[in-house]
């Protein structure tokens, strides 16, 4: 991301917490946020136009899935026991 878009960011998104910039300045393929307090997973990715997209979110139980590393999957009930 060119310096200039990246300082516009920061401008216009002043909601944003400061690690959701660094990981966009640094064009972080897929990250993931674990909430222990609601037991939930989101996952989001990068789409071709290079913005941020929920990939996948579960809550308690099920399987979470990664978009970019192929066959990766984490089962919901082994991470909050």
């Amino acid at each position: 991301m060119p310096t200039s878009t990246y300082t516009q960011l920061q401008a216009s998104h002043s909601s944003l917490f400061p690690s959701d910039i660094i990981t966009m300045k640094y064009r972080v393929k897929e990250y993931w946020i674990v909430n222990p307090m609601l037991n939930s997973i989101t996952i989001y990715a990068l789409n071709k136009v290079e913005v941020y997209e929920q990939h996948a979110i579960k809550t308690e139980k099920g399987m979470i899935t990664s978009k970019l590393l192929n066959g990766f999957h984490l089962e919901l009930e082994h991470i909050f026991q």
